[in-house]
């Protein structure tokens, strides 16, 4: 966890954006990390599992202090039609989808497979375009908040 706070100090001085993809687990670098995120994306997949994982991360970032204001949840695969439906998870989670993705499919595993992400392999594909438009949103509250 003190590396990670030194490194995050380090790139806060380089970069005006830095963006860590954490584990499921809560050891002391994942939990610094979170400790000092300006904002958190949760990304949760419309089945049991991942939202009973999201509701106890929610549940440890309460514990922890954390602002929950700063948990943006991102429905992955919200096209998959199981059976769970958004107001479902919104119910369960307490928290609004901020934003909602597609499956990427063939494309995705392609684009995974030849380490070339799809937003540059195919940035006209629908899964690209719905992270460009995350981006933008995200940014346009991020200019918000700095005015």
């Amino acid at each position: 966890g003190e590396h990670v706070k030194k490194i995050l100090d380090a790139l806060v001085t380089l970069y005006d954006f830095i963006i860590v993809d954490c584990g499921a687990n809560y050891d002391d670098r994942t939990l610094t990390a979170l400790e000092n995120a300006d904002d958190i994306m949760l990304v949760v997949t419309p089945e049991i599992g991942p939202l009973k994982n999201a509701v106890l991360f929610l549940d440890v970032a309460n514990k922890l202090g954390l602002s929950l204001d700063k948990v943006h949840v991102i429905l992955n695969r919200a096209n998959s039609n199981v059976g769970i439906e958004d107001k479902e998870i919104e119910r369960t989670l307490r928290r609004p989808v901020a934003y909602r993705v597609i499956s990427g499919g063939r494309a995705l595993v392609l684009s995974v497979n030849r380490g070339v992400p799809l937003v540059i392999a195919k940035p006209d594909h629908p899964l690209a375009q719905q992270i460009y438009y995350i981006v933008d949103s995200f940014m346009a509250v991020l200019h918000k908040k700095a005015a």
